[in-house]
């Protein structure tokens, strides 16, 4: 894992997402491309498609109810390619477990 392109993609991602620290968002890029299998920054443009995601849903957070599991599944998925890329990734995890009231209902 190359260390100065982590540093980078974590230095772009709290440009835009301020509720995790840049401690947080290394371990969520260390997850994310451990999850899609490829080495950090080694990627297409590909990113986690809709089993393994609920895999991540059903097995860390306890979710087991097919319908609600599909509707976060396209709620993180902004460009509807069918996958949950990188920014997508980061971006969502910040309002699922720190967004406002406000912001989760959006």
């Amino acid at each position: 894992m190359e260390q100065r392109a982590l540093k980078k993609m974590v230095e772009s991602i709290r440009k835009t997402v301020k509720s995790f620290k840049k401690f947080e968002v290394e371990c969520l890029i260390r997850l994310f491309y451990s999850l899609v299998g490829c080495p950090v920054g080694k990627m297409d443009n590909t990113g986690l498609d809709c089993n393994t995601f609920r895999g991540v849903l059903q097995n860390i957070f306890g979710m087991t109810n097919d319908m609600l599991m599909n509707r976060v599944f396209f709620v993180f998925d902004k460009d509807g390619d069918g996958y949950v890329n990188l920014e997508e990734w980061i971006k969502g995890l910040a309002v699922f477990l720190r967004g406002t009231f406000e912001e989760k209902m959006r």
